[in-house]
């Protein structure tokens, strides 16, 4: 073999090397910028605010001291409007005033059944309904009317 030959066998080895690794750049950084760009459809996060255009939040998602879930939502002045939970006994849904007073309740109570609370202005309670295994009509408290 020539030196001329020689020489030629490595240029062809050198172009075949070359374009094997330009095609393996280019595949690598394509399935990583595709791999970056796609949508995963979760989101994994210890906690969550959406905030509005003036920087307010509207939306917290979270969790309390005992690690249940919590999701509150904000007026656009920033009150607390309403708050779905979770507890140990099962889910609770409040409703809030301007003022920041809770004025209903809907949550499962430590019998595995549902209560309903209905408070004034102020936040104390005018009307309240429980479920209970043991009773099955309704259980109604306060000193307003209850209207079905």
């Amino acid at each position: 073999m020539t030196a001329e030959e020689r020489l030629a066998r490595l240029e062809r080895q050198t172009r075949r090397w070359n374009l094997i690794l330009t095609v393996a750049v280019i595949g690598l950084c394509g399935y990583i910028g595709f791999r970056e760009f796609t949508v995963t459809g979760i989101i994994r996060a210890r906690e969550l605010k959406i905030i509005g255009d003036h920087g307010r939040t509207i939306v917290h998602m979270t969790r309390d001291q005992e690690g249940d879930g919590q999701i509150d939502t904000f007026s656009a002045k920033e009150e607390k409007m309403v708050s779905i939970s979770t507890s140990p006994t099962g889910g609770m849904f409040n409703l809030y005033n301007q003022m920041g007073n809770a004025i209903v309740s809907v949550q499962s109570n430590k019998l595995s059944s549902g209560s309903v609370s209905v408070r004034n202005v102020d936040g104390h309670t005018q009307e309240a309904m429980t479920g209970s295994p043991s009773q099955p009509r309704t259980q109604l408290s306060g000193s307003l009317p209850f209207y079905r």
